[in-house]
Formats: structure tokens, C-alpha cells, sequence
């Protein structure tokens, strides 16, 4: 925000004192080394079960915008 450099770094969260800590330091992103956790089983979810889940799903806040300018005449602004 203050327009100062950004340090590429894994921090850890200490819950006592509400706040977060450096750990260590990355000098470029391929120090990362993401790599899939074998112990995890890949989710599959069916079609049927994700149309459930979306159905039950509050309108998003794009799709209400474009509805209340389509159904009521509202302009952009008052829509926001």
C-alpha cells in the first residue's frame, strides 16, 4: 500500500498474539516447490451433485446487478 517491495516469503500465523511472522524467505516462485500430497484421494463430484450444490447457492452479485438493470430499469450506479 505504501508502495514498497513485496517479499516473496512463507509466514506463519501466531494465534496467541493475533498476528503473522516470517518463517523464511523465497528468492523465486520454483523455490515453492508445490507438489500434490500423496495421502490425499482425488475429489470426483458427479454433475447431478454440483447442480445441487449451485442451486442452493444465494444469486451472485453479478447476476443480481444485471437482473435489477434488465427487470427494473435500473442504471448501472443505483444497480451497484
Amino acid at each position: 500500500e505504501d508502495g514498497g517491495k513485496i517479499d516473496q516469503e512463507t509466514r506463519l500465523f501466531d494465534p496467541n498474539k493475533g498476528e503473522t511472522r516470517s518463517m523464511r524467505s523465497k528468492e523465486e516462485a520454483h523455490d515453492y516447490r508445490y507438489f500434490p500430497d500423496p495421502d490425499l484421494l482425488p475429489l470426483e463430484f458427479d454433475q447431478a451433485y454440483v447442480d445441487a450444490l449451485a442451486k442452493d447457492l444465494p444469486e451472485l452479485p453479478d447476476a443480481k446487478k444485471a437482473r435489477l438493470i434488465s427487470s427494473l430499469g435500473l442504471s448501472t450506479y443505483d444497480a451497484s
